[in-house]
């Protein structure tokens, strides 16, 4: 990934003058134009005054800073990192950059806002940013109004496999929103390791844990729209489990220790969101998922013990309303392709065309499962299939470490 810098110029227009140190950095993921930029700066000066700070912005790009930024207000320059980044990744791999630039005014906390922060009011921004001091942790991670038909990828994948491998129970491992102690700033500023070059994403839970900082979780009521529409759904696998599949090969030694999970402390109830639930369509994924097992028989082999590949066969042949993919399977299915992505058992280009119709046939399950239900029922769903990962996780140690004992 490439690396950003903090530019050295002077103080942006209609910016105050830069201090040397400052006790509180505000880091935008992007800018909004127009009015939503002008009120989101009007928060965050707001914020500031709630908080009782001085506080210094950082914008990811010169271009956008505007007439009207009522704090003092420096940029990085992430052109070079635009042009092969996809759009809807380039808030992740700004995150670090903004964390490089907070750690340079030795700030005592730094608060990390996504490309939605507009919708965010001072008071919900003050309350977030003073969670640090409040509690004494060093990362306060997000819990966002989830609905049930949201966020699939970190149900599925993201959320139970980081809890299982790192053993803390972080419920959006890969945030658009952070706060950061001095200690984390300086971990997340620290010079790009072997590992971070390889794995690109912001992962600051699993940074945090590896460094034994202490972590919480606060509600911030936030719902960041997808960004990946358009976008083929194998490049989105690609991108985002790449990374983490990565560093399950460089952190092996640590998850391979890790043991039960434990929770993080929570800072207030989860929100929830307040829009009626709607049931999730289907058919369409079922119909993905069949074709993938008519085509993909033979990569599916190269990948998968004969046990698994009998069990999708059974799964293929039920009619549309009794379609489920058990828990159980679909844990083996993800450590299989992580063991797979290790092993290069096939291409890794061709890794994540192979576990999309998987993935789209556990997304079916789940909506015909869940069907029309609250968002309550969908996180202790969310919770069951994590504990399966748990349960699972002597699979993936033996799989792991021997991983000769099944050849296909």
């Amino acid at each position: 990934m490439p690396e950003t810098e903090v530019l050295d110029a002077a103080p942006l227009a209609g910016a105050g003058a830069i201090p040397d140190r400052a006790d509180l950095i505000f880091g935008l993921a992007s800018f909004p134009s127009g009015e939503e930029g002008r009120e989101l700066l009007s928060h965050l000066s707001e914020a500031n005054i709630l908080l009782n700070s001085s506080a210094v912005l950082v914008l990811p790009n010169p271009a956008q800073a505007t007439s009207e930024l009522r704090l003092p207000a420096v940029a990085i320059d992430s052109t070079v990192a635009e042009v092969s980044t996809p759009p809807w990744l380039r808030s992740f791999e700004q995150m670090r950059a903004l964390a490089r630039t907070a750690s340079k005014f030795h700030a005592k906390t730094c608060v990390l806002l996504g490309p939605d922060a507009q919708q965010l009011s001072a008071a919900d921004i003050a309350k977030f940013a003073e969670a640090v001091k409040k509690t004494e942790c060093d990362l306060v991670m997000p819990r966002y109004p989830l609905g049930p038909a949201e966020g699939l990828l970190n149900r599925s994948i993201l959320y139970p496999l980081t809890r299982v491998l790192y053993g803390k129970r972080i419920h959006f491992p890969l945030p658009m929103d952070a706060v950061f102690s001095e200690p984390m700033m300086r971990l997340a500023a620290e010079p790009q390791s072997n590992r971070r070059a390889i794995t690109g994403l912001p992962w600051f839970g699993v940074d945090a844990t590896v460094a034994n900082l202490r972590i919480c979780e606060a509600p911030l009521p936030v719902s960041h729209q997808p960004r990946t529409e358009g976008a083929d759904l194998t490049a989105v696998l690609s991108s985002v489990l790449g990374p983490l599949f990565q560093d399950m090969e460089v952190m092996a030694a640590t998850w391979q220790r890790a043991r039960n999970s434990t929770e993080v402390p929570q800072l207030s109830s989860t929100l929830l969101p307040n829009e009626p639930n709607e049931a999730i369509d289907s058919q369409r994924m079922i119909e993905s998922f069949l074709l993938g097992s008519r085509n993909l028989h033979e990569i599916w082999s190269l990948v998968l013990p004969p046990v698994t590949l009998f069990e999708l066969k059974k799964l293929a042949r039920l009619p549309a309303e009794q379609f489920r993919l058990p828990d159980s399977l679909w844990v083996r299915i993800v450590y299989d392709f992580a063991l797979a992505h290790r092993l290069r058992s096939i291409n890794r280009a061709h890794i994540f065309g192979a576990l999309t119709p998987l993935y789209l046939g556990w997304a079916a399950s789940y909506a015909l499962e869940i069907g029309a239900a609250t968002s309550a029922i969908a996180d202790a769903r969310t919770e069951k299939l994590a504990a399966a990962f748990e349960t699972d996780k002597s699979y993936l140690l033996s799989r792991w470490r021997w991983p000769d004992r099944f050849n296909p």
